[in-house]
């Protein structure tokens, strides 16, 4: 989710999984590091912490950032997309 730019609309990150879980749990134990919009977009609190996780994501050693790992997540990011409803803004 850190690749999205933008809000993130959590109703459209649940059809990701097969279940909700993960989006509950982001809510619970994540919920703070994010600015809300509503209750189902949210932001990250600051451009510069998303920057700082898309970084640490694609770390295959810790401090050693793998652009092959960064693609590969953008890449996933772009094929969810891609099946999303058309009237979906993503």
């Amino acid at each position: 989710m850190t690749r999205i730019r933008g809000a993130i609309d959590l109703t459209w990150a649940k059809t990701w999984y097969d279940n909700g879980s993960v989006i509950y749990r982001l809510q619970q134990k994540m919920g703070h590091y994010f600015k809300r919009e509503n209750s189902k977009r949210w932001y990250f609190f600051h451009n510069s912490y998303r920057l700082f996780l898309n970084e640490k994501t694609a770390e295959s050693y810790p401090g050693e950032f793998d652009s092959s790992k960064d693609i590969e997540f953008h890449s996933h990011l772009a094929d969810i997309c891609a099946k999303s409803t058309e009237d979906s803004s993503y």
